[in-house]
């Protein structure tokens, strides 16, 4: 079973000033999610990512942020805090769910009289 996955960041926390620094990225609520070949099931595992005070000589304008240099990020917090197999993690939830959805060993069935 083939599947794609997917990073999804929905919002982005900003301090709006920081050290003369605007809109300074401080926390990224993110989704990670798997989809079978055939797009019918779908599965995310979605968190918080915190992020460290920047440097003045780091900071990326806000209106220059990419969804690449977001996602790098994120990842490397996920390293920080859960190891580098963290996204393999993720992704053995995500195939374990779509194939029980795509092969169920329990459901409910409604009675044979």
């Amino acid at each position: 079973m083939a599947i794609t996955y997917s990073w999804d960041f929905s919002n982005l926390q900003v301090q709006y000033t920081s050290n003369s620094l605007a809109n300074v990225v401080t926390a990224i609520d993110w989704q990670y999610g798997g989809e079978s070949g055939s797009g019918e099931y779908h599965h995310c595992v979605s968190n918080h990512a915190t992020l460290g005070s920047v440097a003045p000589a780091d900071f990326i304008a806000y209106e220059n942020l990419t969804e690449d240099l977001v996602k790098g990020w994120v990842t490397a917090s996920l390293f920080d805090e859960h190891g580098d197999d963290y996204i393999t993690t993720m992704q053995t939830k995500i195939s374990g769910s779509i194939a029980e959805s795509l092969h169920p060993v329990e459901g409910s069935k409604p009675t044979p009289w």
